[in-house]
């Protein structure tokens, strides 16, 4: 069996994603940056209307549990 080769731009993008997914399930405005902006990945708008901006790291290992 071959091993897959994800590079590491796709895990982290993966990851941008995912985070964002999870937060616009509990009612957060994202915007996901694409890596187009210096020191963070997300910017959010949370359900009371607060601005912050959320750095995602990530990482990954075919040694993983498979979901």
């Amino acid at each position: 069996m071959s091993k897959l080769k994800i590079s590491a731009n796709n895990v982290g993008i993966a990851g941008e994603f995912y985070i964002a997914y999870i937060l616009a399930k509990h009612d957060f405005k994202v915007s996901v940056t694409l890596g187009r902006t210096a020191g963070f990945d997300l910017f959010v708008k949370n359900p009371y209307g607060m601005n912050m901006t959320i750095s995602v790291k990530t990482t990954y290992s075919s040694s993983l549990r498979k979901l």
